[in-house]
C-alpha cells in the first residue's frame, strides 16, 4: 500500500513538472506582421506648370478637380499646370500629422475666386500623402450697402458677404476696403442710439467704422463678462439694446441698481469682424453714471 501511494506521487510530480511554464522567453506564436515597403515614388515626367496670369475664370474651373484624393505629386503638378503655382501656402495640425493647404485665388476688381486643395497625410510611415479638394468660392463684391435701418436681417447679409469678399482677398494678400457708401451721408455726431448706428453703418461705413462715439442710456447690465449692455436714451424701439465691449483684461462695473443712468465713451466696431464675442462698440469707458 505504502509503494502504490509513493509511485502514485512520483507520477502526479512527474506531471506537474512537465506541464510548468519554462522561466526562459518562449518564441512567440505569431510575430507582428511586418507593413510592406512603401510603393515606388513616380518617375513619371510632370506637365509644365501654367506661366500666364490667374484669371477668376481659371481660378472658377478648377473646382472639382480632385473629387477623391491622389498622390500629391501628382496631384499638384496636374493643378500647376493648370493655374500655376499656388498662390498661398499653410500649415496646420487638425488631427492626426500636420497638413498642407494650397490655395490659388484671383480677383478682377468685382469677383474674388479661391480654390483650395489640402494634403491628406498617410498615417503610415514613408508612405506618400494625398491631395483633395478642399474649398471652391467665388464671392461678387457688393456694390452697395442698403439704406434700410428696419432690414436688420439684410445688414447682416450684406457683411456677410463682404467678410467673405474680405477671406477671399486675404490669399491675395490684399486688404478689404470699406464697402462704398452714400456720398451726402454725415458720421457720428453727438449721442448716437442703436437706430443712427445701424443707419450710418448701412449708408456710410467708412464714416461709422473706427470712429469715437457717445452714448446715453440706461445700464441694463453685463453680459459674458466683458460687454455693457445699454438701452441708448431717444431709441424708438425700447427693446433695442446695444452692445459695449469693454478693453481687454478690464472688468466691467456691475449694475448698482435696475436701469442705472449711464454715459459711456466708445468706438464703433466693424461688423466684418464679427466674431462669438462680438459687440456693436468696443473700447467701452464709463464717463459717468
Amino acid at each position: 500500500m505504502e509503494k502504490k501511494a509513493l509511485a502514485t506521487l512520483c507520477l502526479v510530480v512527474a506531471a506537474c513538472h512537465g506541464s510548468s511554464t519554462d522561466s526562459s522567453p518562449a518564441p512567440a506564436a505569431s510575430s507582428a506582421r511586418a507593413l510592406p515597403p512603401p510603393p515606388p515614388a513616380s518617375s513619371a515626367p510632370l506637365p509644365p506648370p501654367f506661366t500666364g496670369t490667374l484669371t477668376v475664370e481659371l481660378v472658377q474651373s478648377a473646382k472639382g478637380s480632385l473629387p477623391a484624393p491622389k498622390p500629391l505629386r501628382e496631384a499638384l503638378g496636374e493643378l500647376e499646370a493648370k493655374l500655376g503655382p499656388p498662390t498661398h501656402t499653410r500649415q496646420a495640425v487638425t488631427i492626426g500629422p500636420k497638413r498642407t493647404w494650397y490655395e490659388w485665388a484671383a480677383t478682377n476688381g468685382t469677383t474674388c475666386a479661391t480654390y483650395g486643395a489640402v494634403e491628406q497625410p498617410n498615417m503610415l510611415p514613408s508612405y506618400p500623402s494625398k491631395l483633395v479638394d478642399d474649398h471652391a468660392t467665388s464671392v461678387t463684391m457688393p456694390a452697395h450697402v442698403i439704406d434700410d435701418p428696419e432690414a436688420k436681417g439684410a445688414m447682416i447679409s450684406v457683411y456677410a458677404a463682404w467678410r467673405d469678399y474680405a477671406e477671399c482677398l486675404g490669399v491675395l494678400g490684399q486688404k478689404l476696403p470699406f464697402p462704398p457708401g452714400d456720398p451726402k451721408a454725415k458720421g457720428p455726431s453727438g449721442p448716437i442710439t442703436h437706430a443712427s448706428l445701424q443707419h450710418g453703418l448701412y449708408t456710410s461705413p467708412s464714416l461709422w467704422i473706427g470712429k469715437s462715439v457717445t452714448v446715453r442710456g440706461s445700464f441694463e447690465g453685463v453680459s459674458g463678462g466683458t460687454k455693457l449692455m445699454i438701452k441708448a436714451t431717444g431709441d424708438a424701439d425700447k427693446d433695442t439694446i446695444l452692445a459695449c465691449r469693454v478693453p481687454a483684461h478690464e472688468v466691467p462695473p456691475e449694475p448698482k441698481k435696475s436701469s442705472e443712468p449711464i454715459t459711456v465713451s466708445a468706438v464703433v466696431a466693424d461688423p466684418r469682424d464679427a466674431s462669438e464675442d462680438s459687440a456693436e462698440l468696443v473700447d467701452c469707458r464709463v464717463t459717468s453714471r
